[in-house]
């Protein structure tokens, strides 16, 4: 069964297995130059292929790379909200939260 991001990549792909390597930015959000920059400093996130002279993106693996973002919806840093109330608690308690 083919994924969400598969079937999308099809609408806007139809009939190719491979994608310029600037639309596979682009479906990732990232302006034409910075996609350049990304490829030059080896930070693109995909592996690319080169063909015919056209660097391209195969379609099944921006397919997965847009699947595994979704899949993580963790958010960075420190839980919210747990220092306060290890220092409202600390504070109830009439020690520091620092120890």
């Amino acid at each position: 069964m083919l994924s969400q991001q598969m079937l999308y990549l099809e609408t806007l792909y139809p009939g190719l297995a491979v994608i310029p390597v600037v639309k596979a930015g682009s479906c990732l959000s990232f302006a034409y130059q910075t996609t350049r920059n990304k490829l030059l400093a080896g930070q693109f996130p995909l592996p690319t292929h080169l063909i015919g002279g056209k660097r391209v993106v195969k379609k099944t693996d921006l397919a997965a790379y847009l699947d595994s973002l979704s899949a993580k919806q963790t958010r960075a840093g420190r839980p919210k909200g747990s220092t306060k109330a290890a220092k409202m608690e600390g504070m109830n308690n009439g020690t520091s939260a620092r120890s």
